[in-house]
């Protein structure tokens, strides 16, 4: 007892001065270390005071004088060696924009790869692109780049859904291809100084050789490639503007769902509308809100049946959420499903329906009234962050079979999500931070806070870097008074740039710690171990494009008792060959048995795994054909119980024309013998089943782009997961299992999920969107085994089904531009 109260101690007193250490470190680091590059690429941009037209010829006598940034060399293939065909850039600029014009030479024109597609896709054609760190700190990027088919596409290195309201135009002549882009300074964030000094690295994307080529060549092997970039100079006396813009939006909504219920309509309508508001604070800050947000037109969940101890962990697919949240992430306690979650009373309302009452309505998200992010990086590389979300409050409506009357019930309070963090970044890619999220319910609900801290060092090559971070989690009654407090830390050293590339880590998360209010943890009371060996070959070889290979051992303990809970080793390799098959691959196997606490579902027991193997192989085929391959398949044993797992998938992708394409996703896993928790009991004996699992899942989606702006796409998923329980366990305390002779419940399982998606959606202007949205889904479980497949399908697609419909307009509004109108009009 006094070794485990010291050893508490000790954990919090290390925890708590966490923070101090990380700064005291970091400004160390500074103090002793400069960077030191090789020689830098520099370009000029070109001021003009004549207008420069957006239509991909580049008449104008402005882009004949302009600086040329040339001498491009390939990236890939073959890392450094001479390009297949030129590229020139040229750039101009004036009091209201940035202009980039680009020939990329091609004696082939009619051979170009033209495929179109919606915004910010990935797309099988050639592309020219450009990147812009404006604060020349190394460790973020603005993106800008445009296909030969003329679809745009941005986003920052630190930020994939960046999006940004520009122009841009596409042009052929017999030399090649051209493309013209305007960047309004509204879209950029930059110093307020006279002279600006800009990195930048310029790259094409030769997609029928594969080439892609750079200005500015990075090395394959370097940790941080924005050190390598050229510089752009020329750019003086341009004030950061107003930046402000409003996007006004409007929803009809239409839902259908056959209750056939007396009292209670199977149609609902309701029409909603709200804005979207950005506006710059200073020369780098950012205000973003959004009020009365509607997210009906988001992809639907991939609902799946959860076996496990785990929560079911759902992609983000709002937009607000998934735009310029990186700094919010710092330390991983954002998970932003966790605003307008399922309430966290959703699956208990039964326990408080009276003898006589029923559920008349139960909704399944809480309602998000706004939400606003503050957050930015200054010209010293101080970023600070803050974010604040407000939820309502969510009621069931129960109603009374005998008496005819209804009332409410809440299943989530009223709450207040909040997160405040500020990071700084230093040379060498080096950077500190330090973050508190907290998260305030009304209505007698637990309030909880988490803070936390984190160091990221290299050395002045950027080959070394050691990671250390660590948080406090804090539970509070509604008095605010400590209910519960936990701790983590984590660190990770290694050599992070060569062929040959080293990590040690360490993560401990104890008994306590609890960060779920708004962010995500599976698991805590574990101490995570491990250490990954990789040697890479970045040139090619014999029929190998590159080869990169990895050794991993993870040897992970139970904080408390030390028993452990994973011993771990993985052989993996990645390769791409010739022809442009990938193919990445591993053999694993867990080495000895090891402690399950968590599939018990009960505090204090574990389940004793045993050794388990396996290997993995998946492979992607040349994207450049009109039909692609995507495939792989994953066998895993444990021995001992004679247990097999075996997981397919396969998924045509097929290009009917560059207008036209469609793939198919199909899936199937077959587990036998099987071990898994069932049920514990009021004398807390803890059963397990022997059981046979068997999962079909199939995604059929398809792409129809009628123009650029104008496309049509369609997604349907059909998930069926069904379990057949042969055999039951009682759990001893040992943690082995023993036959359970007088357990036999009812467990077998059939679950189907069945999702349409279509969408019809018209970008009319820049940034403003007319969606038309048609919604198909249902669930259904029985304990009845359907075998066959169509037998099965046809019987889920009779169950009840809800359908949406709806139109959503969203109209983008810029101070900016609306400005240069008025100007306009003004001196006609």
């Amino acid at each position: 007892m006094k070794n485990y109260i010291k050893r508490k101690a000790i954990l919090l007193y290390d925890c708590l001065n966490f923070q101090i250490i990380t700064w005291i470190l970091c400004t160390l680091f500074v103090l002793f270390y400069t960077s030191t590059h090789a020689q830098t690429k520099t370009g000029y941009a070109t001021r003009i005071t004549e207008t420069v037209k957006i239509d991909g010829s580049l008449n104008e006598k402005a882009w004949k004088d302009a600086f040329i940034f040339n001498g491009f060399k390939q990236y890939d293939p073959y890392h450094g060696a001479p390009v297949k065909f030129d590229t020139e850039v040229k750039i101009l600029y004036d009091d209201f924009a940035l202009y980039i014009g680009a020939l990329m030479y091609d004696t082939h024109t009619d051979s170009l790869l033209l495929q179109l597609g919606n915004r910010d896709s990935d797309l099988n054609a050639d592309a020219f692109g450009f990147k812009l760190d404006t604060y020349g700190k190394q460790n973020d990027a603005f993106v800008f780049e445009v296909s030969a088919s003329g679809v745009q596409k941005d986003y920052r290195e630190r930020d994939l859904n960046f999006n940004a309201v520009w122009e841009s135009q596409v042009g052929f002549d017999t030399t090649g291809w051209i493309a013209e882009i305007r960047i309004p300074w509204s879209a950029l964030r930059f110093p307020d100084t006279e002279k600006q000094v800009w990195r930048i690295q310029l790259y094409r994307n030769l997609r029928r050789v594969r080439e892609w080529t750079q200005w500015a060549l990075e090395d394959k092997d370097a940790s941080n490639k924005l050190a390598q970039w050229g510089e752009l100079h020329g750019i003086e006396k341009v004030n950061p503007p107003l930046r402000l813009s409003l996007s006004p939006y409007f929803t009809a909504h239409a839902e259908h769902y056959p209750f056939n219920v007396e009292g209670e309509s199977n149609l609902s309508e309701n029409i909603n509308g709200g804005v979207d508001l950005k506006l710059g604070l200073g020369e780098a800050y950012t205000l973003d809100v959004t009020l009365l947000p509607d997210f009906s037109q988001v992809q639907s969940d991939n609902q799946i049946k959860n076996l496990s101890a785990f929560e079911t962990v759902y992609d983000e697919n709002r937009p607000f959420f998934q735009e310029s949240v990186d700094l919010f992430n710092k330390g991983g306690l954002f998970y932003t499903r966790r605003i307008g979650r399922i309430p966290m009373n959703y699956y208990n309302l039964n326990n408080d329906l009276g003898s006589n009452e029923y559920i008349v309505h139960n909704p399944y998200q809480a309602k998000l009234l706004n939400a606003v992010k503050f957050s930015g990086r200054d010209k010293n590389g101080l970023a600070i962050g803050i974010f604040n979300a407000v939820t309502d409050n969510t009621y069931a409506i129960v109603a009374d079979s005998i008496t005819k009357t209804d009332r409410k019930v809440l299943t989530e309070p009223l709450t207040n999500y909040n997160i405040i963090v500020a990071d700084k970044a230093f040379k060498n890619s080096s950077s500190v931070y330090l973050i508190n999220t907290s998260v305030i319910r009304r209505n007698a609900f637990d309030n909880a806070s988490v803070s936390g801290g984190g160091v990221n060092l290299l050395n002045n090559k950027n080959t070394y870097s050691i990671n250390l971070s660590g948080s406090h989690s804090r539970i509070y009654n509604t008095d605010w008074t400590i209910k519960n407090s936990g701790n983590t830390y984590y660190i990770n050293a290694g050599k992070v740039k060569g062929k040959f590339l080293f990590n040690v880590y360490q993560n401990l998360i104890d008994n306590t710690y609890n960060k779920n209010d708004l962010g995500l943890l599976q698991v805590n009371s574990i101490v995570y171990n491990g250490i990954n060996i990789n040697y890479n070959i970045y040139k090619p070889f014999s029929t190998f494009l590159y080869l990169k290979t990895r050794l991993s051992y993870k040897n992970d303990f139970h904080y408390l008792t030390h028993k452990t809970t994973n011993d771990y080793l993985e052989l993996f390799a990645n390769t791409t060959l010739n022809n442009y098959l990938s193919i990445w691959s591993a053999f694993y196997a867990g080495i000895s048995p090891h402690y399950d606490y968590y599939e018990p579902r009960t505090a204090g027991r574990y389940y004793i795994l045993p050794p388990y193997e396996g290997c993995y192989l998946n492979f992607s085929s040349d994207y450049r054909k009109t039909l692609a391959i995507d495939g792989g398949f994953d066998l895993s044993r444990i021995r001992q119980q004679e247990s097999l797992s075996r997981v397919f998938y396969l998924m045509p992708i097929l290009r009917f024309n560059d207008h036209l394409s469609a793939n198919f996703y199909a899936a199937y896993n077959l587990t036998s013998n099987n071990r898994g928790y069932v049920g514990t009991d009021d004398s807390l004996n803890v059963y397990f089943g022997k059981r046979k699992l068997q999962t079909f899942e199939n995604t059929l989606a398809g792409l129809y782009i009628i123009k650029n702006d104008l496309s049509l796409s369609l997604r349907v998923r059909h998930y069926w997961i069904m379990g057949e329980y042969d055999k039951f366990f009682l759990l001893a305390e040992d943690g082995n299992l023993s036959d359970a002779l007088n357990y036999n419940a009812p467990h077998d399982f059939n679950f189907n999920s069945f999702n349409i998606d279509m969408v019809f959606n018209w970008q009319f202007a820049p940034g403003s969107n007319l969606s038309l949205i048609w919604k198909n889904a249902l669930m259904d479980e029985n304990t009845v085994i359907v075998n066959n497949y169509y037998d099965n399908l046809s019987k889920t697609l009779s169950n009840p089904q809800l359908n949406m419909l709806t139109l959503k307009l969203l109209y983008y509004l810029d101070y900016q531009t609306l400005k240069s109108r008025r100007n306009i009009f003004q001196n006609k």
